[in-house]
């Protein structure tokens, strides 16, 4: 009832409620979801795997935990750097 259906936050909200249920399984099919939804590469993409690696850490999948938050990482990262220089050339005109 916070968030429209399908949007970011409702699945954010519904990965986290799985998660403090410790509904994993369903919490991956909900990750699909998302991770499905989102643009690659995007701020809302690095959320949506920082999510699924929680997801894989309460698992004991130590592999999938390292990829899924080195990929959080490296979008956030590629994002601050866009944004970094999106604002440079704004400030040039």
């Amino acid at each position: 009832m916070v968030a429209d259906k399908g949007s970011d936050e409702y699945l954010h909200l519904q990965m986290s409620a799985l998660c403090a249920r410790k509904e994993y399984q369903e919490a991956l099919k909900v990750s699909d979801k998302w991770l499905n939804k989102v643009t690659e590469g995007t701020h809302e993409d690095a959320y949506a795997a920082y999510y699924r690696h929680i997801v894989y850490d309460n698992l004991g999948n130590n592999e999938m935990v390292r990829f899924w938050l080195a990929k959080s990482a490296i979008d956030d990262i590629k994002c601050a750097v866009m944004d970094r220089n999106g604002w440079r050339r704004l400030m040039r005109n």
